[in-house]
């Protein structure tokens, strides 16, 4: 990347002995003298200074000695590339870029915001760092946030937007907020079940977008909606396994339970008699599932095209066809 510089011949600083100008430099952190080394020639020429690369590659890695053939600010640039390749686990992070906010950011880019548990506990309570890690991965970055930043509505709203079920790492107070909560369930519908707030787990736009994007947010909601029509249909929608955490009334709602066994036709099992003897819903059973037909009444069990969509779907399920049918050659032939 070429950088263009600027000369202002008017800027004091650039009228100081060189000596001086090294002196300042001295205390930035390595990325802001990358920084500074871009603003004009001078600056430039004196962030390369080797008394500044030595003192700070000796202070964060404790190396004394450098092959000759190297730079002092080649050799830091390398250890920092190779640090943030490494496995912390096995070769502790230096204690100066574990408290180094852009080595962080850079590690978490290159590789995960898990890194963070090998950050200094001051890294970890920068609300920068924070916010910058939970966009990448809400519910991970979360679990790493000090009791402070968990409390922090901004950071808090990022991370279930990424994430859903990160709200489970957040203050109990933020489980309780309106606006935290159903950014949370839309993004993962079974963070319902870290709302601590018996009415938003009544709240029906909520529990709807949580049934919507996860059906077994069912189970979480309000009794008073498990027996709500809409809501029960939208998450048997989509994942019929949750019939089971509706009201006993809509437990044997005709187009709930054919919307279950349209894609789940097992669930057939659990219909009742009276579901069990609805040709309409038996054959969308088993042309989903040819073995729900050993949950089909008696009477359509000895239905030919009945069986006959249940054995073409699962040959097996001719086991479960009435005696005659089971020697229908039509029906036995195919297989």
């Amino acid at each position: 990347m070429s950088v263009s510089f600027v000369n202002d011949d008017s800027n004091p600083l650039l009228l100081l002995a060189d000596e001086i100008k090294v002196d300042i430099c001295s205390f930035l952190a390595p990325f802001d003298l990358a920084r500074v080394s871009q603003v004009c020639r001078d600056l430039n020429r004196v962030s390369q200074d080797k008394r500044l690369w030595e003192a700070k590659t000796k202070l964060t890695f404790n190396i004394t000695k450098i092959d000759e053939r190297c730079t002092w600010k080649s050799v830091y640039i390398s250890l920092v590339k190779k640090a943030l390749c490494a496995d912390f686990s096995k070769q502790p992070l230096p204690d100066r870029l574990a408290n180094n906010n852009e080595f962080m950011l850079q590690a978490m880019n290159k590789r995960s915001v898990h890194v963070l548990r090998y950050a200094s506990a001051e890294l970890c309570k920068d609300k920068e760092i924070m916010l910058a890690a939970v966009k990448q991965d809400g519910r991970g970055a979360l679990e790493y946030a000090n009791s402070e930043l968990r409390e922090d509505r901004e950071i808090v709203l990022a991370a279930v937007k990424q994430d859903g079920s990160a709200l489970q790492y957040a203050n109990i107070g933020l489980r309780k907020d309106r606006e935290i909560v159903l950014a949370a369930v839309k993004q993962h519908g079974s963070a319902l079940m870290f709302v601590v707030s018996a009415e938003l787990c009544n709240d029906r736009e909520i529990v709807l977008a949580a049934v919507k994007q996860s059906g077994l947010a069912l189970m979480d909601a309000s009794v008073e909606l498990r027996n709500d029509r809409e809501i029960v249909l939208a998450a048997v929608t989509q994942n019929g396994s949750v019939l089971k955490y509706a009201s006993t009334e809509l437990r044997y709602d005709r187009e709930i339970v054919l919307a279950v066994v349209q894609k789940h036709g097992q669930r057939l099992s659990g219909a009742g008699a009276e579901l069990c003897n609805d040709r309409e819903i038996v054959l969308a059973a088993v042309q989903e599932d040819g073995l729900a037909l050993q949950h089909a009444s008696a009477e359509l069990r000895n239905d030919k095209e009945i069986v006959l969509a249940a054995v073409k779907q699962k040959g097996s399920a001719l086991e479960y066809a009435s005696a005659e049918l089971r020697n229908d050659k039509e029906i036995v032939s195919p297989l």
